[in-house]
């Protein structure tokens, strides 16, 4: 967000088409790889829409380090009225970046997640 990396953000790839979301969180370096189902990697190929929240309980990281919980820091243009949209091509290697900017309007408490 605003240039720099957004670590421990959780990412939801939702299909337009139908079908379970995905979802990932952030690292340190803003980097994510998609959970779909059963230990199964990526989401449904199409059009998805995108949510990106920092609303969060407390956990662990891969590494059993604590992190803390958080309250959302993300405009709702990214998360509750998200207009953010990637299209996942079947069989290829597919990377979504998203340039977030902060400023606008924040919904508070934990409604939606």
């Amino acid at each position: 967000m605003d240039g720099k990396p957004l670590e421990y953000a959780t990412v939801i790839f939702i299909p337009t088409s139908g079908g379970r979301p995905a979802v990932a969180r952030t690292d340190k370096e803003g980097q994510y790889e998609l959970r779909f189902s059963g230990g199964r990697m990526g989401t449904i190929p199409g059009l998805n829409k995108v949510r990106i929240t920092t609303v969060r309980d407390p956990g662990e990281d891969e590494d059993g380090n604590p992190i803390p919980g958080s309250k959302e820091t993300i405009p709702m243009e990214y998360n509750q009225t998200s207009k953010l949209e990637f299209t996942v091509e079947d069989g290829k290697e597919n990377v979504a970046d998203f340039q977030l900017e902060s400023g606008g309007k924040i919904l508070s408490g934990n409604d939606g997640y």
